[in-house]
């Protein structure tokens, strides 16, 4: 199987301003953690570096099938090896 990563950088623009890293840390403790839709589940992990003044945000995303070499149980919020083989 042929796996894709994707990396996109952008800057972020609200009312015609860049919001501060107070505000992005606001965004980072309400932003959901993970979420459904359209059959895709998402994992979501972001993060405000101040040393270097950015924030991160990396999103991980799939449908339950072709079978992952790794499961995230979306009920327990644990990644573990997937025991299941193809048929």
């Amino acid at each position: 199987m042929i796996e894709i990563v994707k990396f996109t950088s952008f800057q972020l623009v609200i009312g015609g301003e860049t919001p501060s890293l107070d505000t992005m840390e606001n965004v980072t403790i309400k932003a959901p953690k993970e979420y459904a839709k359209q059959g895709e589940h998402y994992r979501i992990n972001q993060r405000v570096d101040r040393v270097r003044g950015f924030y991160w945000l990396y999103a991980e995303y799939g449908k339950p099938l072709p079978l992952p070499d790794n499961l995230y149980n979306v009920e327990n919020h644990i990644v573990t090896k997937n025991l299941r083989t193809p048929n």
